[in-house]
This record gives C-alpha cells, sequence and structure tokens, in this order.
C-alpha cells in the first residue's frame, strides 16, 4: 500500500481484499459496494471521496451501522480521514473545527486526556463568567 493513497483508495483495496465486490464510478468520485455488515445481493453501501476523507453510508444499515461497517473491515473511524489524524474544517468568521478520532488501541484513560479541552478558560478551574 503506497503513503499517498486516499482514504477512499485505501478504502476501496480494503474492502475487496476482504473479499467484498466494489463497483466505482466511471469519475471516480464514488463507488457502491456490497455492505459487511448484512447478507446484501445488491451493492448499499455508498462510498464517496471528499477532500481528505471517505464518507460512506450503508442504505440499508443506516449511519449508526459505520462503526460496525469499518470493524468488519479491521478499520475505525480515523481510518477514514487521509491524514489519520484528523482533518480541520475552517468556517466564515474564522472558526476552525479540529475532527480526529483516537486510535482504537488507545485506553480510556489516555482518551480522557486526549480529548480534554485545553487553554485559558476550560476546565473544572475555569471561572464562570460574572454577570454584567
Amino acid at each position: 500500500m503506497a503513503a499517498s493513497q486516499t482514504a477512499y483508495e485505501r478504502l476501496i483495496d480494503a474492502l475487496r481484499r476482504h473479499g467484498y465486490d466494489v463497483v466505482e464510478k466511471p469519475d471516480g468520485t464514488g463507488a457502491r459496494a456490497v455492505c459487511p455488515c448484512h447478507d446484501d445481493h445488491k451493492p448499499s453501501l455508498d462510498i464517496k471521496a471528499a477532500p481528505g476523507k471517505v464518507l460512506i453510508i450503508c442504505r440499508v444499515c443506516g449511519s449508526e451501522a459505520t462503526p460496525d461497517i469499518l470493524a468488519k473491515i479491521g478499520w475505525t473511524k480515523g481510518d477514514l480521514f487521509d491524514n489519520r489524524k484528523g482533518i480541520d474544517h475552517n468556517y466564515p468568521g474564522g472558526l476552525t473545527v479540529d475532527r480526529w478520532y483516537p486510535p482504537a488501541r488507545m485506553s480510556k484513560r489516555s482518551r480522557r486526556r486526549a480529548t480534554r479541552p485545553t487553554g485559558p478558560c476550560t476546565g473544572p478551574s475555569a471561572s464562570p463568567p460574572t454577570p454584567t
């Protein structure tokens, strides 16, 4: 597997390695595959390449099945990103949201530490705003 593969390309390869049929769209922007989570006779797993990530949804199972679908091929949500460390979403007004998922093998204690907010105004010791 080349290091320069996108999450979309890695997902297509992983599904095929696990024996699932994948049909790619001619323009290369997406694909449809047999869903690993149920007995699928007609492909129902939609796969779409997006900037920095890949989007998946099973039209039978729904979006809540995404972790189960990924587990069937040995993936976590973090693997859905081109950069497994995540992606930044930039919005008008300067708002930036960092989207990432901790590794599957991270302990619960480490997850709490990794997701703990940082900065001068966060955490239990932060003072509540004073009324004006």
